[in-house]
């Protein structure tokens, strides 16, 4: 349903917002189905230890309150918004590398290159809600674009079949430095946990997080709920 109309290591401490990696890991379940998707999601699913992670936030309500603030935080949420997955296109390759002075530096290279140590990925999403966010142009009817940042051996095609069934999902989505090559690009908090999915009967879970976390959803709760 794609194109609808309106392990690294040597990387890590690279990746940091408000103490917290932002390197964009994402897993999600095609849209109702309650899969946990192919070679892309499976490629994903490694980077992200929620369990380690240090929350400024500490369960579903004060998540979506915190959210809802339109004030934008770095350790916490810039955006929460309920939207679809329209699109999803190559976006840069890079390696790490040292300078003259011995300082670890990124350096951007051809996309997809065997010597690349990470690709992005950018996904079009259509806005259909707004929890809250920190700029006027996130509005409901405008589009916004997500950086993802994959294993380089991650193909467009794979990429394109795991996220192509995502009609609604709720994002909770920051600034990140990884996606700072270009204005304008979110990442998913928490490296991409925090897309909340829907299954067959519309009921939200964050499926990168273990069930018993406690910022998962209540039973129940619906992208609706969300003002969706």
């Amino acid at each position: 349903m794609i194109n609808r109309t309106p392990g690294f290591r040597s990387d890590r401490r690279i990746f940091h917002v408000g103490g917290a990696a932002a390197a964009a890991w994402l897993l999600l379940s095609a849209c109702g189905s309650g899969a946990t998707g192919g070679e892309a999601f499976g490629s994903l699913r490694g980077g992200n230890d929620s369990a380690s992670r240090e929350r400024v936030y500490d369960s579903w309500t004060d998540l979506v309150a915190m959210s809802s603030t339109g004030k934008p935080r770095e350790d916490a949420v810039a955006a929460a918004i309920v939207g679809e997955v329209a699109d999803v296109k190559e976006g840069r390759s890079f390696l790490w590398g040292l300078d003259a002075e011995g300082e670890e530096k990124r350096v951007e290279t051809e996309f997809g290159a065997d010597r690349a140590m990470i690709s992005t990925y950018h996904l079009t999403v259509n806005v259909s809600s707004v929890i809250g966010a920190d700029s006027d142009s996130v509005q409901p009817g405008s589009t916004v674009t997500i950086g993802i940042a994959v294993d380089p051996d991650v193909s467009l095609g794979e990429m394109t079949k795991d996220f192509g069934d995502i009609e609604r999902a709720v994002f909770f989505l920051q600034q990140s430095p990884v996606f700072d090559y270009e204005d304008g690009l979110y990442a998913i908090v928490e490296d991409g946990a925090l897309m909340a999915v829907p299954d067959k009967d519309g009921n939200l879970s964050f499926p990168l997080l273990d069930d018993t976390d406690a910022i998962q959803p209540p039973d129940g709760v619906t992208a609706t709920d969300l003002n969706g």
